[in-house]
């Protein structure tokens, strides 16, 4: 009986582990997308840093996010934004509208 009881313990805490792994889509990785003008290219790294480019142009980036509300830093500008997240896209919604961007595998 004991046994059993361990063995469903074990089970129960691996199942757990399993579950904490299968959380929401991470904004980490290369975006995709363009603006009706240029190209973009967003890079979100895990400590916190990225780097955006549209056409010729790129900057560094820092960023926080917090549920579905992400702040970005750029050249000393604070701005934030509403985000969706997929496994495959990335909705940034500001006051400007709606981008919507793929991420590249």
């Amino acid at each position: 009986m004991k046994r059993l009881f361990y063995i469903m313990l074990l089970f129960t805490v691996l199942l757990s582990f399993a579950a904490c792994g299968a959380g929401k889509p991470t904004i980490v990785g290369t975006w995709h997308g363009e603006d009706g003008e240029h190209a973009l290219v967003y890079i979100f790294r895990e400590d916190g840093t990225g780097t955006a480019t549209a056409g010729n142009a790129t900057a560094d980036f820092t960023y926080a996010l917090e549920d579905d509300c992400l702040t970005v830093t750029l050249g000393g500008n604070t701005d934030t934004a509403s985000v969706q997240i997929t496994e495959t896209t990335l909705s940034i919604t500001d006051e400007f509208g709606t981008t919507v961007l793929t991420r590249k595998e």
